[in-house]
Parts: structure tokens; C-alpha cells; sequence
């Protein structure tokens, strides 16, 4: 019986493959039904909320920032301030592109030296609660990090 046993061996692996292929209901439910390749990150959400973090541009020593970004569509609802400059302004939001989020930056208001400035800043989430920010703009660049600021009584 011969037959009979290669039968059962060839269900058998079929089964087994069968059952290390895609992914359960819950993960393609979370993922809109779909199975990634493995380490193919998860798109991110557009970053609402409170950030803040530390940054560097030539010529100029590391310095904070804190950003609430409110609206995809009212750049008066999305603010920045950069500490050290002492400059502050507001964000219009571009849209994505691949992962990144873009904002068109317009600096106006401080008393920083030159509080005045019109430059793109681009966002990429590096992890669930860290983004990669740059700037460009006016012959001018800076980067950094940034997290979720903390909120009103909050001890961090």
C-alpha cells in the first residue's frame, strides 16, 4: 500500500503549507483585508497631536521645537515654535508621499533675528511614536526627531 501512504504524506504537507500561509481573519482584518510581505511597514495615520523634539541646522547650536498639529485643511489649527530661534508659525498640510507627510511651513511671527521664512517640512514615522522631521526651505536645512509631547499633568 504504498499509494495509500504517499497519499497520506502528500495531505499531510499540503495541510501544513496550507496552514503557514496568509494570516489569520484578525490580521487581515487589520491590515483592510490584505497580507503584507513580511517587513513591509504598516501605513501610519496622519500625526495629530502634540510633538516636540530636538533639532540641528548648520551654523545654528541644537535647538526645541513643539508642534500641534490640528487640521489637514486649517493651517491656523497646526502651530509651531522653535525654542533658541525664538520663531513661530504655522503648517499647511500637502498630503503623503509614500510615507511621508508634508507640510508647507511658514515662519511669521518672534523674536528671533529673522522670523520669517517659507520652507517644506516632511514627517516619517521611524516607529509608533517617533517621526523623522526635516525642513527645506530658503537655502536653509534642519532635522531631527520628535515624539508625542507630553501632556497637562503629565510627569515625563
Amino acid at each position: 500500500m504504498p499509494g495509500r501512504a504517499q497519499a497520506a504524506a502528500a495531505l499531510a504537507a499540503l495541510l501544513l503549507a496550507a496552514g503557514g500561509c496568509g494570516g489569520s481573519d484578525e490580521e487581515a482584518a487589520s491590515t483592510g483585508g490584505t497580507a503584507r510581505p513580511q517587513g513591509e511597514a504598516q501605513p501610519r495615520a496622519f500625526p495629530a497631536g502634540e510633538w516636540q523634539g530636538r533639532l540641528a541646522q548648520r551654523g545654528l547650536p541644537p535647538f526645541q521645537m513643539r508642534a500641534s498639529i490640528r487640521s489637514r485643511r486649517d493651517p491656523g489649527r497646526n502651530t509651531v515654535a522653535y525654542t533658541g530661534i525664538d520663531c513661530r508659525g504655522n503648517w499647511r498640510y500637502l498630503g503623503r508621499r509614500g510615507p511621508d507627510f508634508r507640510f508647507r511651513e511658514v515662519i511669521d511671527r518672534g523674536r528671533g533675528g529673522d522670523c520669517k521664512g517659507v520652507g517644506t517640512v516632511t514627517l516619517r514615522y521611524i516607529g509608533p511614536d517617533r517621526l523623522r522631521y526635516e525642513f527645506r526651505g530658503g537655502g536653509v536645512a534642519s532635522s531631527g526627531f520628535i515624539r508625542p509631547a507630553p501632556g497637562p499633568g503629565s510627569s515625563a
